[in-house]
């Protein structure tokens, strides 16, 4: 009798159902040495990337510029980006290393970036499998400009979203201090962080005492980091709420309806299968929450999704934000997960679905599965030509600021070197251009002149095939002294015995 009910238990096995994924997210954990190695990994491979032609632009010039001042004793924040204290601090301490400096703080913000990508795979392959993990890390490169802008030139906005998806997964392996102060990291870089991070303070300290006292210092630390400085170094408390006011490159704060405009470049940053697959996972988390199992962790990354888009939409509907696309980032990552998941579930679904009502199951489910994987990428490809393929493959304003950079080195050497200029008083050039030469001159951002009143000028586009900047057409009485590259410098014929200090000769 034993014999015959072991061969019906076999019998029973050998056909065994389809088990989708458990939405169980407390294993595996992610060991302390695994993630040391994956953040040593992104170090790594960012610092390898500073072989290929490199280069800071607009705000990253500025903390860098700024982290000098800290270090010589005369910050000056009353011309330049909104202040941003995490990347200060990075500066402050790259600033020791002299000329080194822009490069260890762009190791940092590609490493950074690197490790979002890295942590949305985690994420997507803990929460679905490894299927989820390689869209979510492929969706989040994939958003415009991640890698060719965001990544390639310093911004702050990818670390941004590793420290957050960072902090989602520390919380899901109990690693409640680390997750707040990954929190406290983003929260020094873009104030929409504050609410997630005042928010998890407040849960652990009513959670785990044994954190209430760094959990107090990163509080009572967050305002003094954010404000102090500023007012310090301008006397103007609010100089960086003003500033972020102020689109750089665009922003939903300039048309009619804001608020509405930054829900719909939320809608345009994410690739169309990301955007099914989140419409899969939410519609799949009402259902396990109407038969009672929870979905815990994909509910909270849409949560956090939909409550950073909110509340950079009321910022920028109020003009207290641009609300530039960028400001998204971590909506878009969190997004990405979410899609991930949403997409293994349906291909998962669709196999399994298939595989219960087909004659010959397995083989019919692995078609139809793999089918709507395969109709989900070309209905990415669309997008994909026109914004992410483009934006991916055209490195060239990288490689023009790097050219632009060694150029101008070029150019300050054949005007009569730094001293020389200096002694000139007045200097102007194009305003995306003023951190670059405040670097290589070693001054302040304010220290720039009106272009009218400019004894010497600085001249060259800002991006590949742009015009140059300033604009001097309308300007009598200059005269070329040298010429590198895209940059031209120019002065004024006056009579100023410090000024006939630059030749050529």
């Amino acid at each position: 009798m034993t014999f015959l009910r072991h061969r019906r238990e076999l019998r029973v096995s050998s056909n065994p159902p389809v088990v989708l994924p458990s939405t169980d997210t407390r294993g595996p954990a992610s060991p302390r040495s695994r993630l040391g190695f994956v953040i040593a990994a992104c170090l790594g491979l960012s610092s390898l990337s500073l072989l290929l032609p490199s280069a800071l632009t607009y705000d990253p010039w500025s903390w860098v510029i700024w982290g000098r001042e800290i270090l010589n004793l005369n910050l000056s924040t009353r011309l330049g980006p909104a202040w941003k204290p995490l990347p200060v601090a990075f500066d402050t301490v790259f600033a020791i290393f002299g000329g080194a400096a822009p490069w260890l703080w762009l190791i940092v913000a590609r490493a950074g970036g690197l490790l979002a990508l890295v942590i949305a795979y985690r994420l997507g392959n803990r929460l679905a499998g490894p299927g989820a993990g390689i869209v979510a890390a492929a969706g989040l490169a994939l958003t415009v400009d991640f890698l060719s802008y965001l990544l390639a030139l310093g911004m702050s906005e990818p670390l941004l979203a590793g420290l957050v998806l960072l902090a989602f997964e520390r919380h899901l392996d109990d690693r409640r201090l680390q997750a707040c102060f990954c929190l406290f990291g983003g929260s020094l870089l873009r104030p929409e962080t504050w609410p997630l991070f005042g928010t998890y303070c407040l849960y652990l300290l009513v959670k785990d005492r044994s954190s209430r006292l760094p959990v107090a210092i990163m509080m009572a630390a967050l305002p003094l980091a954010w404000f102090l400085p500023e007012y310090l170094a301008s006397g103007d408390l609010m100089r960086s709420s003003k500033r972020a006011a102020i689109p750089s490159s665009g922003g939903a704060v300039l048309l009619d309806k804001p608020g509405l405009a930054v829900i719909s470049s939320l809608n345009d940053y994410l690739l169309d299968p990301i955007k099914v697959g989140v419409a899969v996972a939410t519609l799949s988390a009402i259902a396990r929450a109407v038969l009672r199992k929870a979905d815990k962790a994909v509910v909270s990354l849409l949560g956090i999704g939909l409550f950073w888009t909110a509340e950079v939409a009321l910022l920028t509907q109020f003009k207290l934000a641009a609300g530039e696309q960028r400001f998204l980032i971590v909506a878009a990552a969190a997004g990405c997960v979410v899609g991930g998941v949403g997409l293994d579930r349906l291909v998962r679904g669709t196999a399994a679905a298939v595989s219960r009502i087909a004659p010959r199951p397995r083989p019919l489910g692995i078609f139809f599965g793999g089918g709507v994987a395969i109709l989900l990428i070309l209905l990415s490809l669309p997008s994909l030509t026109t914004d992410q393929i483009t934006e991916l493959a055209s490195f060239d304003q990288v490689a023009f600021e790097s050219t632009l950079h060694r150029d101008l080195q070029y150019v300050i050497s054949d005007a009569g070197g730094r001293d020389s200029i200096l002694r000139c008083d007045k200097m102007a050039t194009g305003s995306l251009q003023v951190p670059l030469l405040a670097w290589e001159l070693g001054i302040h951002l304010k220290d720039f002149a009106e272009l009218e009143e400019a004894k010497v000028i600085f001249a060259s586009p800002h991006k590949a095939g742009a015009p140059i900047s300033p604009n001097i057409e309308h300007l009598e009485g200059l005269t070329e002294l040298t010429r590198q590259g895209a940059w031209s410098v120019l002065v004024t014929n006056v009579e100023s015995p410090r000024c006939q200090l630059l030749s050529t000769d």
